[in-house]
């Protein structure tokens, strides 16, 4: 086995192989995790048998990067043997951090450890990742408000038979806007309506 102090690539646990499950962790409250006991956030998924033993061999082939000092994570895994938890790690592919610490992991190992994000395996990690995010549906946006009536206003303007029901003049006592002038543009007094209809000229 390799020195901690000698590593060139993420260490993990030499209990490692006793993972049985992962349990893959978006983690929503990434200030707390600089010292937190507990990895918290949302489950979006669980690794089992090879799926645990892959992604285990994928990080332990992180190479190390350049540590920044901000240590916001967005993912993390919980390690589990059949009956317990192992080991806990937070990743932050953003500064090139990733937070080992759990019931049995000692030393050195239990540490923040720098990794680099641009490499391939950090890549693979992190699409894996995301690609472990349930797909939830979009609703559609409500309708605007007042949609209806500017389409209904438009029409009257480029010519279209239609009108809104009950006349300019009974909606706008509905509304309170008895005084108005119509908004159809086809004029009207300011308390009569419509004005009389012209004579038809004689032919």
């Amino acid at each position: 086995m390799r020195e901690v102090s000698d590593a060139s690539y993420m260490m993990l646990p030499p209990f490692q192989d006793e993972a049985e499950l992962i349990e893959v962790v978006r983690i929503t409250a990434p200030l707390r995790h600089v010292n937190a006991e507990h990895l918290a956030g949302d489950d979006v998924a669980i690794w089992e048998a090879d799926e645990a033993a892959d992604a285990l061999k994928l990080i332990s082939s992180l190479p190390d990067g350049e540590l920044s000092r901000c240590f916001l994570p967005g993912w993390g895994i919980r390690a589990h043997s059949s009956t317990d938890l192992l080991f806990q790690i937070a990743f932050c592919f953003r500064c090139n951090g990733a937070r080992l610490w759990g019931p049995g992991v000692l030393g050195k190992l239990n540490r923040i450890h720098s990794i680099d994000s641009d490499s391939a395996p950090a890549q693979e990690l992190l699409r894996r990742f995301r690609s472990a995010m349930p797909t939830v549906d979009k609703p559609s946006p409500p309708p605007i408000k007042g949609t209806t009536w500017r389409r209904t206003v438009r029409s009257a303007r480029v010519g279209s038979p239609w009108r809104p029901r009950g006349g300019c003049r009974a909606r706008r006592a509905r509304q309170g806007r008895l005084g108005d002038r119509c908004p159809l543009g086809t004029g009207g007094g300011r308390r009569g309506g419509h004005p009389p209809r012209p004579a038809a000229a004689a032919r």
